[in-house]
């Protein structure tokens, strides 16, 4: 399975957070500007990320103390 990965913007954070899982092998686009805000699981901080910048990770690449990020769209 395919997640989507946003990156902590937090200084001396840098945890790759899985924003969503995708049953499809292709990469999604979106519109560039359309920005997600992501609350990392690692450090508790609140951060705003470009969805087009979201990196297509399998799932197991991604750490197993990372849970699935809370997302919001932003305005």
């Amino acid at each position: 399975m395919k997640v989507l990965v946003a990156h902590c913007q937090t200084n001396g954070c840098y945890m790759r957070v899985p924003v969503c899982a995708l049953n499809s092998d292709a990469t999604p686009e979106f519109d560039p500007t359309l920005r997600i805000v992501v609350v990392c699981p690692n450090c508790g901080k609140e951060f705003h990320e470009p969805a087009a910048e979201l990196e297509l990770a399998v799932q197991t690449d991604v750490t197993g103390k990372i849970r699935i990020a809370r997302t919001r769209v932003s305005p």
